[in-house]
């Protein structure tokens, strides 16, 4: 177990910057997302949006280095890992909730990962900072006044809501653990691996539950929320969050979760 990346501090200009990254462009993906499932399948969508996004990663850490990049067994497997948690399970749910939840709901739901990730750590019999609670308390009080604020967007389904809070309980596992594992280095190769070990699984899956490719069907509108999402809503924001997870405590990283809510409450 590799628990160096957990004692990094980076620079606080650096690290400002990545969470400016990560809260903005989070934000605006949810309503990316919505419009994506209006006619693209949501796990195919999910899968094409990370299978390009990935490749682009990795493609960019190839021509860095001017070979392959290659991962030893315990960093290909705990980065497959983190994967499956952050990007198969958290991001694939994301995207299957979104069909029945609006986008801003969506977001207030997912805004529970510091509240899980606090629970994971009380479970793991870690201090946690009463300053760590009270900023939990407020963001949740925060999410909740979101919440009441959002509730004319319309009524989401049951199913929708369930499958949102397991998402978020998958990113806050993810988040959690992934400080302990054997990551690379590069947060960019790391996302790349994570983005193309979920990928074909969510084709999988998706296509297991029924769903089909009929390109004809999906809209432009859908298709531009598409490339939104594999562009600044993946390469660029997705590159920030794993550089976070890997340099800081968790419940920082996490903190996005509370800054989306008004994003993307405000453009759903």
């Amino acid at each position: 177990m590799d628990t160096s990346a957990a004692h990094r501090r980076p620079g606080r200009a650096l690290l400002t910057a990545n969470l400016a990254v990560v809260y903005v462009v989070f934000g605006s993906t949810y309503l990316a997302i919505r419009v994506m499932v209006e006619s693209i399948p949501p796990l195919i969508g999910a899968a094409l949006r990370f299978l390009a996004a990935g490749t682009i990663l990795y493609t960019c850490c190839a021509a860095r280095r001017r070979h392959l990049p290659r991962l030893g067994g315990r960093q290909l497997a705990g980065t497959a890992l983190i994967g499956l948690l952050v990007v198969g399970g958290a991001m694939g749910l994301l995207t299957v909730g979104e069909q029945t939840v609006p986008s801003g709901l969506a977001a207030l739901l997912i805004a529970s990962v510091p509240a899980w990730v606090v629970v994971l750590r009380v479970v793991n019999r870690e201090r946690v900072r009463m300053l760590t609670w009270v900023g939990v308390v407020v963001g949740l009080a925060g999410v909740a006044l979101l919440g009441g604020l959002s509730s004319a967007s319309g009524a989401a389904a049951v199913s929708g809501v369930a499958i949102l809070l397991v998402a978020a309980l998958s990113e806050a596992v993810g988040a959690y653990y992934t400080p302990r594992f054997a990551l690379p280095d590069d947060p960019i190769l790391s996302s790349a691996v994570q983005m193309l070990v979920s990928a074909p699984v969510l084709l999988v899956a998706g296509l297991v539950l029924g769903e089909r490719f009929a390109v004809s069907s999906w809209s432009g509108r859908s298709l531009l929320g598409l490339l939104y999402l594999i562009g600044p809503g993946s390469v660029l924001a997705y590159a920030s969050f794993v550089w976070l997870v890997s340099r800081t405590q968790p419940s920082i990283a996490t903190t996005y979760t509370y800054v989306t809510p008004p994003v993307a409450v405000f453009l759903g």
